[in-house]
This record gives C-alpha cells, sequence and structure tokens, in this order.
C-alpha cells in the first residue's frame, strides 16, 4: 500500500472542508426551533410557528401522536391537539428527530452502517442523555437532547472518504491498537466529531451544541460544556454497548473512566438507565420515519 505524503492529506482535508461547505443546509423549520431550545418558557406558538409552513413535518407529527406508543382514544387531527396530549417538551423532540430523519437514515457505505442504523443509534443516545439527567436529579434541557441526535452527523460528511480511503482504513484497524478516531485524524486530517462541529457551525447551532458534538468521545476537553459532553459521551457508550449503531469502529473508542463515578451516577443508576432506554427506542421506532429512505 501506498503511504500517503503530507500533501496528499492537505488534498483530503480541503475537500472534506468543501464537503461540510455544499452539505445540504438545515431545514429552516428546524433552524428557527432551535432557536427556542433552552427557553424554559417554550410553547405551543413557538412550535406551532416553526411548523406550520411545513406540511411534510405537520404530516408526521400527526402520525407520530397517532401511533401506537401515544395514541389515546381519541384520533389527533391538528397541532393544537397534539400539543394538549404530548405537552411542548415531547413535542419539541419528535419534531427535532423527524426533521432530522432523512439526514441519519441513508446507508453509509465507509462505515458499513445500513440503512436507519445510525438514526436509531442517534435517538437512542438522546433518549440516553435525557434519562441520564433525569437520574441525577436535573431537569434535562432541550440542548442535550438534540446534541444526542446530531453527535455523529460528522459521519454522514466524511462517509466518502472513509469509503475511498477504506482499505488504508482497514490495515490501520488490523495493525494498530489506535482509537477510531484518531485513525480518521491518521488517515483523513480530521475525525468525525471534528467534521460535525464543522457542520454544526456551518447550521449556526449554539455554542454548547457544537462543543458537545465536538468532544463526545473526549469530554474531558471540553471546557464549560464538560457536564452536557460528558452526559452524551456516556449515553453514546451506553448505546453502542446495547449493540446499536457500531459498524466499521467497533466501538473502538477511548471511554472516559471515571466518567459515571464524577456525575454521581452507580452501577445501578447505569442498568436502570439502560432498561428505560431499551424501552424509549422500541417506542420511538414507531414513532419516527423519514420521509424517504436514502441508501
Amino acid at each position: 500500500m501506498i503511504k500517503k505524503t503530507k500533501h496528499d492529506k492537505d488534498i483530503t482535508l480541503e475537500r472534506i472542508h468543501k464537503a461540510v461547505d455544499v452539505h445540504p443546509r438545515m431545514p429552516a423549520m428546524l433552524k428557527d426551533l432551535m432557536a427556542h431550545a433552552n427557553d424554559p418558557e417554550l410553547d405551543f406558538k413557538q412550535l406551532a410557528d416553526s411548523v406550520r409552513f411545513d406540511p411534510g413535518i405537520t404530516m408526521n407529527i400527526l402520525k407520530a401522536v397517532n401511533s401506537a406508543a401515544f395514541s389515546g382514544s381519541q384520533r389527533i387531527d391538528s397541532l393544537q391537539q397534539a400539543f394538549v396530549r404530548l405537552g411542548s417538551k415531547r413535542l419539541f423532540r419528535i419534531i427535532m428527530a423527524q426533521g432530522l430523519a432523512s439526514h441519519l437514515a441513508m446507508k453509509l457505505d465507509g462505515y458499513d452502517l445500513e440503512p436507519h442504523t445510525l438514526l436509531k443509534h442517534s435517538i437512542g443516545v438522546a433518549l440516553t442523555a435525557e434519562t441520564l439527567a433525569l437520574s441525577l436529579g436535573r431537569h434535562p434541557k432541550e440542548m442535550l437532547f438534540t446534541a444526542g441526535l446530531v453527535h455523529d452527523m460528522g459521519k454522514i460528511v466524511l462517509d466518502p472518504f472513509v469509503q475511498e480511503n477504506r482499505r488504508e482504513f482497514d490495515a490501520q484497524l488490523r495493525d494498530s491498537d489506535a482509537a477510531f478516531d484518531q485513525i480518521e485524524i491518521n488517515i483523513l486530517g480530521v475525525s468525525h466529531p471534528q467534521a460535525g462541529a464543522w457542520l454544526m457551525e456551518k447550521w449556526a447551532f449554539p455554542e454548547e451544541l457544537i462543543a458537545i458534538v465536538n468532544h463526545h468521545h473526549h469530554p474531558n476537553l471540553a471546557t464549560e460544556y464538560r457536564e452536557t459532553a460528558l452526559m452524551v459521551h456516556l449515553a453514546d457508550t451506553l448505546v453502542y454497548s446495547l449493540g446499536v449503531g457500531d459498524g466499521i469502529d467497533g466501538f473502538r473508542y477511548i471511554v472516559t473512566e471515571d466518567g459515571a463515578v464524577r456525575l454521581g451516577l452507580r452501577s445501578q443508576d447505569i442498568e436502570q438507565v439502560a432498561s428505560i432506554t431499551l424501552e424509549k427506542m422500541n417506542e420511538w421506532d414507531s414513532i419516527i420515519q423519514p420521509e424517504c429512505d436514502k441508501t
């Protein structure tokens, strides 16, 4: 195998920056909604104003609220009724997950991820991070759920580059003990968390969310957002341990050894979170459906 020169890596990195620049824009509806992500007074009017001009999202919200997971004795036919049944916080989560589903549902050949695998993993991390916060007696911010959803978006950007350098990835995975994100840097010049953070910056996401995405494999490198980065890191670790989302990387990452202890989590807390996560993921499987499959 021909070893890449620094010039080759610089060209690859330049192409990755261009891929971030030309990546599809975040739906305007989600961008508007993100402005209210940390608003403690998030209400139906803000949600309705964000989605009322998007009939596709509205239709999918109504499908979700009438699914087996949430349906009651009466069918829901309007966003106002959906708000009454679900509440603004839960509705926010459904809108964000549904809005990002088409991005996350695609097949990623470079990472060996089948269609919907990244979507299921991402929803699992979002739900687990939220459950971890609740188990610690904290009121989970909408930012935490959203960060869980988008933490691996960098894989979508990097997938074609992993695919075209797959032989080199396979060789380093076979011949070294390096963590997968370090192998990405060795070959491409950037890891998927870094590429994801670049994409979040392009999408004008809040600083806290960008930091969480950037540091979700190394939360100790985060500064003022270390606790939320650590929650997403532990959620990512737990969902991988449940067998959801591993591909070529095979969960070959560094796990922060004292992360659970620093948050005050006991082993029984982790077991309970895992049980709740599985239950919630099964529930959400019937809720979130991308508008189309990109395979």
